[in-house]
């Protein structure tokens, strides 16, 4: 029977055995096309939605924290106005916005009316507050009936353990709280944020809005006239136990930080958040997008972000998080702590207080930059009391650290204290605002010294006999560190400074040519670090032959990297003059026979009208009339060109036909860096973007420029009137990462005297774009 089984068994079934197992494969191959169909679609789907963010997907914000009830009377409040509280500021073409904004809101048409009716009693902030957000017109409102009081101290928020609460700057316990020169209703964005973060990683309550804007502006982080000041995200951050680091972050990176648990604070440009400036929180990620706490709406709370989306609109990015524990609470150095009589410096943004006791409501007694020396004397709980300058107190142990482990990365703000001297013909002028067209406060004559506050672009903000304002930095030098080359920087000064610096460091520096220029002068190039190491940098500069500042940068930015100590995780490149020929041109302001009838014919073309001599100083192109800047093709064929070899902007016969920009782009093509740095004069900016490079590398392009303006107090430009043809367009569409830093200001070639500032502002840069190579 067994065996007249098996053979029964396996003559009759095996067709339907096969039948089913076709069925599966059909079942099989349907689900397969069911995925694929839906991951198209969806792909289709974050294409169309600007990743998702059109959408608009929902987000569950509990307003148990919030209070926007107002009391009022309309006809009591028009029963109030008296003369004196004209204002001015505003007319009938703002009173007639509140009556088309009143027509589409019919919740707050009469509020809207009433402003309208009464519009000389209201400020520019009551009316855009009230236009750019309906919900909050009762505020705008009562704005003009009230005094910046005290309220809102002692506000109750309720929380669970580790929630973050949503708290709104007009909330009506403390909107009228001063903050500035006005309410904090109008321009507390940034307390309201600090607190949320404050409250949601301590658990502390009575860190409210209204508190944290009083510590905020007792600690000098309120700005008159521009608001809430960056250092309170992270000197500010300090003074409650927390860690604040001005931090640059793709999209991993930075949902990496939240899975972690830090708050992240973000300062926003003109854009959907605002149409000036503004904080918002970014406190929690998914799939879909990042969840934000805007402290000025809650309609832009209750949806989800794309990193898309917010990443152009960002200035600026912090990373919140409870303070390391480096001191433990038995108030015991760490086990990596140094000893009695070593020196630490200060890591933090600007600088950090040294206080009479060991607690943050502790007398101040001065504040040490960052990067400044201190000796330390003991370590006590969070404290560690120190030596600076003569001075003995305390400082918070997490914002010091050792000085071998901080060598190198101090950024130009770090100057901040530190003594400057007026190095102009007679006197610099002392502005109210950072431009050049700004009212006058006071001069400072030749040798006069002043304390640096912090850089601003082509400005320095400055204090000089007990007056603050802003002067051009390229006319003050810092009191002892101020040597510059005299007669400009010419290609043998660059010889032999990297000579110099290869006998110094014989086993880490490699010296060698990526080519000749037209005139046979070798193209130098410096490396620095391990080969095969995980990123590679390329920083090249004098590209164009009047700027020789650029070199001489570049040149400091070496030595200055070698002094400090390279990363073991990233190769360094340095091309510090890639237009030898038309830098010694510009240097020695004679004019070779090939130039001479450039200038001859530039002269017909009524292109100038300098002498010999001047013409040459100006020269920016090769030996032989090219710009090579202009000669990448990059937008090559559209570029507005001179039509014959000249002192600037002839675009050449064809992308990279000069031997400088070819051999600049093969070295290129060869190493393919993972973000290039291009050194130019002038203008004291940072430009990032190319048209024909892709969002993705655009979007990495600006958050390095970021991470360097940060450093250096470099304004982020848009590049969209800018001509084509650059290396650094050409870099970004290979899809490199790449920035033009414009060093200086005026016209170049830049003064001697404005080389020691501009060293001082950017010799950390290729560690600070190595920082940012290992974030991204």
């Amino acid at each position: 029977m067994a065996s007249f089984r098996e053979v029964e068994y396996m003559d009759e079934p095996i067709p339907r055995r096969r039948r089913r197992r076709r069925r599966r494969r059909r079942g099989g191959l349907r689900t397969l096309l069911v995925l694929i169909l839906l991951a198209a679609a969806v792909f289709a789907a974050y294409k169309l939605t600007n990743g998702f963010a059109d959408l608009r997907l929902p987000v569950k914000v509990s307003l148990d924290n919030t209070n926007t009830e107002f009391d009022y009377d309309l006809d009591r409040l028009a029963g109030q106005i008296v003369p004196g509280m004209y204002v001015g500021d505003c007319g009938p073409l703002e009173a007639e916005e509140l009556r088309e904004c009143a027509k589409k809101n019919s919740e707050w048409a009469d509020e809207l009316e009433f402003m309208a009716e009464h519009i000389s009693i209201y400020t520019e902030d009551a009316v855009k507050t009230a236009l750019l957000g309906p919900e909050k017109t009762p505020f705008a409102l009562l704005s003009a009936f009230c005094e910046p009081n005290s309220s809102g101290l002692d506000a109750e928020i309720s929380v669970d353990e580790g929630e973050i609460p949503y708290l709104l700057q007009y909330d009506s316990r403390w909107c009228f709280h001063g903050y500035g020169s006005s309410f904090m209703g109008f321009t507390a964005c940034g307390p309201t944020c600090l607190s949320m973060a404050l409250i949601g990683l301590t658990g502390n309550t009575d860190y409210t809005p209204a508190y944290v804007a009083d510590r905020a502006e007792a600690a000098g982080h309120y700005v008159p006239g521009a608001g809430t000041a960056w250092s309170l995200f992270t000197e500010g951050a300090a003074e409650f136990g927390l860690r604040g680091e001005a931090i640059s972050a793709g999209r991993r990176e930075l949902s990496r930080l939240l899975d972690e648990g830090s708050i992240v604070v973000a300062s926003m440009l003109p854009g959907d958040f605002t149409t000036s400036g503004h904080f918002i929180l970014i406190y929690g990620s998914n799939l879909l997008g990042f969840k934000v706490y805007d402290p000025n709406s809650i309609e832009r709370s209750e949806r989800l972000w794309s990193y898309d989306t917010l990443a152009p609109q960002i200035a600026q990015l912090w990373s919140l998080s409870l303070a390391s524990g480096q001191i433990d609470s038995g108030g015991t150095a760490p086990a990596d702590s140094g000893e009695a009589g070593d020196i630490y410096l200060a890591d933090c943004e600007e600088f950090i207080t040294l206080r009479e006791e060991p607690d943050v409501g502790a007398d101040a007694i001065t504040t040490i930059p960052k990067g400044g020396e201190m000796t330390l004397v003991s370590f006590d709980g969070d404290f560690a009391l120190v030596e600076y300058q003569g001075e003995r107190g305390y400082v918070l142990a997490s914002y010091i650290e050792p000085k071998a482990a901080g060598a190198g990365l101090a950024h130009a703000q770090s100057a901040s204290g530190a003594a400057f001297i007026a190095d102009c013909e007679e006197f610099v002028t002392l502005r109210a605002e950072p431009d050049v067209e700004s009212r006058e406060l006071g001069t400072i004559p030749r040798g006069g010294e002043m304390t640096l506050v912090a850089f601003d672009g082509a400005f320095a903000l400055v204090d000089y006999a007990g007056q603050r304002g802003y002067v051009l930095s390229t006319y003050i030098v810092p009191k002892l560190d101020s040597a510059s080359p005299g007669g400009g920087f010419g290609y043998a000064d660059l010889q032999e400074g990297l000579e110099r610096l290869a006998a110094e460091h014989p086993e880490e520096l490699e010296l060698s040519s990526i080519g000749q220029s037209a005139e046979g002068r070798e193209l130098l190039l410096a490396v620095v670090g391990s080969e095969g190491a995980e990123y590679e940098l390329l920083i090249q500069g004098c590209i164009h032959g009047r700027e020789n500042m650029s070199a001489y940068l570049v040149l400091s930015q070496l030595e200055h990297l070698l002094k400090s100590g390279v990363p073991e995780d990233v190769r360094f490149h340095f091309i510090p003059m890639v237009n030898p020929d038309g830098a010694e041109i510009s240097r020695t302001g004679v004019l070779g026979e090939a130039q001479r009838e450039i200038y001859l014919s530039d002269l017909a073309a009524g292109y100038t009208e300098a002498g010999e001599a001047e013409y040459a100083r100006a020269w920016k192109a090769n030996a032989a009339g090219v710009d090579l800047n202009r000669n990448f093709d990059a937008g090559w064929a559209q570029l507005d060109s001179r039509a014959a070899p000249s002192c600037e902007n002839y675009r050449g016969g064809a992308p990279e036909d000069q031997p400088e920009s070819r051999a600049l782009a093969d070295y290129t093509r060869v190493i393919l860096p993972d973000a290039t740095l291009s050194y130019h004069t002038a203008g004291s900016l940072i430009y990032a973007d190319y048209a024909g490079a892709s969002e993705a590398v655009n979007a990495a392009s600006r958050s390095l420029g970021t991470a360097l303006g940060q450093a250096a107090g470099y304004p982020l430009e848009d590049s969209g009137d800018l001509d084509s043809g650059g290396y650094k367009d050409w870099a970004a569409a290979l899809g490199i990462p790449s920035v033009t830093i414009e060093l200086g200001y005026g016209d170049s070639p830049q003064r001697a005297g404005a080389y020691p500032t501009v060293r001082l502002r950017n010799e950390s840069a290729p560690l600070v774009a190595a920082e940012w190579l290992r974030g991204n």
